[in-house]
């Protein structure tokens, strides 16, 4: 498994918001259609999507399944930079 150099800056919170946006577009399902395989308010997650609040671990994981993925996936490529909007899907070099 790569490490991660820890004097390089991670994702903030505020970054999670921007991924999971881009994590539902890549799947191409709307808010509602998310909500309802997360079994969570839409407006959870349009609070979520704009950063106004950071998800518990059990949001995390009601996410991970609507999106598909693992729990472990979603973290690791929040945490190394993949699939947000202003970096593309290739930030992270140091692999």
């Amino acid at each position: 498994m790569d490490e991660v150099d820890p004097l390089i800056p991670g994702p903030s919170e505020d970054d999670f918001g921007a991924h999971l946006r881009v994590l539902r577009e890549a799947i191409d399902v709307d808010l509602d259609d998310l909500a309802r395989r997360c079994r969570l308010d839409v407006e959870v997650l349009r609070a979520l999507e704009q950063g106004e609040h950071c998800p518990d671990l059990d949001t995390m994981q009601a996410l991970a399944t609507g999106l598909g993925l693992r729990l472990d996936v979603m973290f690791s490529l929040w945490e190394r930079g993949f699939f947000t909007p202003d970096r593309g899907t290739d930030r992270d070099s140091r692999a």
